[in-house]
């Protein structure tokens, strides 16, 4: 599934979840679950941009969602890319300190909307996604379409992934104990089918409740 690929390129969290913290020698021990509840990232710069994330799973539901901003604070949204599906947990791959288990995610809808003036001239002239009528604060679906020369999925489109919420803290990958990483894209695991799920963990993107 192509997904959250706009002027960015990506990818992922809940209400009522089970968390235990308690103190040990080695640090803060965490243990929790991925659904319930709302996981979100910190502000983020990449390529010149600003971009916070935020997802949330729940009862078979999920939806992820990648916002732009135009400034270093993360407070003023210029774009949204949001996707809306289903997912299903699928399997454990390694238990202990260094959790990391399956997750199916099909795609149900896909959606943009722009705040950005100067961005909506930009779409409009370059018809962007072949649409050539945005207008500010507008939803559009972008299901299907090719964006920035990406085609962007279809409903029904399936994803494989892995996740994992960590147990401990790990200095070497600049992650802590809660936080929610998702597998590490390539193009021979890119989550396209079950043979190219990703096989590591990826803190590029760190969720947080």
């Amino acid at each position: 599934m192509k997904h959250l690929t706009l002027l960015l390129s990506v990818l992922f969290l809940v209400p009522a979840c089970t968390k235990t913290t308690t103190s040990s020698s080695e640090g803060e021990i965490v243990n929790e679950s991925i659904e319930g509840g709302l996981w979100k990232t910190d502000c983020l710069a990449s390529g010149g941009i600003y971009l916070k994330g935020e997802s949330s799973f729940s009862g078979g539901q999920y939806y992820s969602s990648l916002t732009v901003y135009s400034d270093s604070s993360c407070s003023t949204a210029s774009l949204e890319v949001k996707e809306v599906g289903t997912y299903a947990l699928t399997g454990t791959i390694a238990e202990g300190l260094f959790p990391k288990s399956k997750i199916d995610l099909t795609l149900s809808t896909l959606t943009t909307t722009v705040w950005s003036s100067s961005l909506i001239s930009s779409f409009n002239s370059n018809n962007h996604c072949g649409i050539s009528n945005w207008s500010v604060g507008e939803t559009r679906s972008i299901l299907g379409l090719i964006c920035d020369s990406k085609q962007m999925g279809q409903a029904g489109d399936k994803f494989y992934d892995i996740y994992g919420v960590q147990v401990v803290g790990d200095s070497l990958m600049g992650v802590r104990a809660g936080d929610l990483l998702f597998g590490s894209k390539s193009t021979s695991y890119d989550g396209s089918s079950e043979n190219k799920r990703p096989v590591n963990l990826s803190s590029s993107l760190t969720y947080r409740r």
